[in-house]
């Protein structure tokens, strides 16, 4: 054909760069329009599987809108995937090229249209309580204010309800997660009440109200088995019934139900493998393995936290990848692996710089704690016990708070010297303040260290009589940890 429309084949790629440099302007932008038109007429099959080449062409050809649509459905491809890097690189592309559009309530809405999914990924790189998340959320919410009855709202809600709550501003996570389950009652939504029930039981838990979160995140689950919604996943970020399951089983393990909890966890691993969603089987082997954690469970923990170290490896979610070095390092060191300190220390290290996660940090920090102990650094134990009490305090959630205290007082009992009327009442607070929650976890676990004190200063029948109708008081379970430690103590001190 002539000049104008023939095709040349380079023999080498710089002089292809140096044809490709000296186009003018104009036909630059029709040369890639042109490319982008024919992928999209002639090649259906590559603007499915890589819309982000389309975008790229599009947006040299200065069709910026069309390029935005294509960003946006690469966007979406690569979050479907759990590529989620990739995915954040295309939202905020898509992002850039609409910030030359000029203020208006069409702008916002497509904006707006980018920032949910982005918030989502977001989570998924940065953690639920990161700042770099709970940026785009507030600029999300921000933009609801200027379109009309937006159908991310609730979304939009959820999240800045998660980033808070799990991040360095509890009270108001709780305060929100509170309404959007108020709302959710009445409105016509019933995917947003499983949604709203499910994470208000989160943070009462954290509270914690214990029973009241049980109460919320039933009916979430039975709201759940009722209804035939697919979408959860690409909306919320999670599945409610594996999440719910794994939360249901931490809610009972401290009510003293821990053979409940291994059913409910069983159900929420088989659950999530059905989902097709690698980001959210990990999230229930990390809730499996920090469950198995309270249970003094270092066999299952370790099977939990390795599962969920290697689903996420070469997947860039750091959070994830902390709490299972947390969880599996934990499991290490009570095994006798020497190294494991170093990768618990490492987990935390990594949990503090992928943001702002301090709720996490809470969950987490008596496995750093009683490594330390075991390592016999009473003092650096106590730094930390110190560390997460101020943290339980700032932050309002105080449901590991009577655990926290009793390891107060097992590190001052590690002392050369201490003082027996400090540590009783150390172990006091925290037996009382456990039987207020009703936590019973904590109370068992208080009552032996009390009583095993007790015990060793001779005071065996008052050591005998705390113990005994807290360890009667439960019906089933007794094949873990705590529970075989308190049936070994209580023969010893008869």
């Amino acid at each position: 054909g002539g000049a104008s429309h023939g095709s040349y084949i380079f023999k080498h790629a710089l002089l292809q760069d140096a044809a490709y440099d000296s186009l003018l302007q104009g036909p630059r932008r029709q040369f890639h329009g042109r490319i982008a038109d024919g992928l999209v007429s002639k090649f259906p099959e590559v603007v499915a599987n890589t819309p982000e080449l389309v975008a790229s062409h599009l947006a040299k050809a200065e069709r910026f809108s069309e390029a935005i649509d294509h960003w946006k459905s690469a966007g979406l491809r690569a979050k479907g995937a759990s590529s989620s890097q990739e995915a954040a690189s295309h939202f905020q592309m898509a992002l850039k090229y609409l910030e030359q559009e000029d203020p208006s309530v069409t702008r916002d809405k497509h904006e707006l249209e980018l920032q949910a999914p982005l918030a989502l990924v977001m989570t998924e790189l940065h953690g639920y309580g990161s700042s770099e998340t709970g940026a785009v959320y507030e600029r999300a919410f921000s933009l609801t204010q200027n379109v009309d009855s937006p159908p991310e709202l609730f979304q939009i809600m959820y999240g800045l309800s998660m980033n808070r709550g799990l991040g360095d501003r509890f009270l108001e996570g709780l305060s929100i997660a509170k309404e959007l389950a108020t709302y959710s009652d009445t409105a016509n939504d019933k995917a947003g009440y499983i949604i709203a029930h499910r994470f208000y039981a989160t943070l009462l838990h954290g509270l914690p109200d214990h029973e009241q979160a049980k109460h919320h995140i039933e009916g979430s689950l039975s709201a759940y088995a009722k209804l035939n919604f697919q979408n959860f996943v690409d909306r919320y970020g999670h599945d409610p019934k594996a999440i719910g399951l794994s939360f249901l089983a931490q809610i009972q393990v401290l009510r003293g139900f821990p053979d409940q909890a291994i059913e409910h966890l069983g159900g929420a691993v088989a659950h999530a493998e059905t989902l097709n969603f690698p980001y959210g089987v990990a999230h229930v082997h990390w809730l499996a393995a920090q469950t198995y954690l309270d249970l003094n469970n270092p066999c299952e923990t370790e099977k939990h936290a390795k599962a969920m170290l290697e689903i996420v490896l070469g997947k860039n979610f750091p959070l994830l990848d902390a709490i299972g070095l947390i969880c599996a390092g934990w499991a290490e060191h009570l095994q006798g692996q020497s190294d494991s300190l170093y990768t618990i220390e490492q987990g935390f290290n990594q949990l503090r710089t992928s943001g702002t996660n301090a709720y996490h940090e809470v969950a987490l920090v008596g496995a750093h704690i009683d490594a330390l102990m075991l390592s016999h650094q009473q003092d650096k134990a106590k730094e930390r016990v110190l560390y997460a009490l101020g943290i339980t305090e700032k932050l309002g959630c105080k449901w590991k708070l009577p655990e926290l205290l009793r390891l107060k007082a097992v590190c001052i009992l590690g002392q050369e010297k201490f003082d027996t009327s400090e540590v009783e009442a150390i172990l006091f607070e925290s037996l009382n303040l456990a039987r207020k929650q009703k936590a019973k976890l904590w109370e068992l676990r208080t009552a032996i260290s009390l009583a095993r004190l007790w015990g060793e200063g001779q005071e065996r029948q008052k050591a005998y009589d705390l113990l005994l109708p807290i360890y009667n008081w439960y019906t089933e379970g007794f094949g873990t940890a705590d529970l075989r430690d308190a049936k070994g103590l209580l023969e010893q001190l008869q």
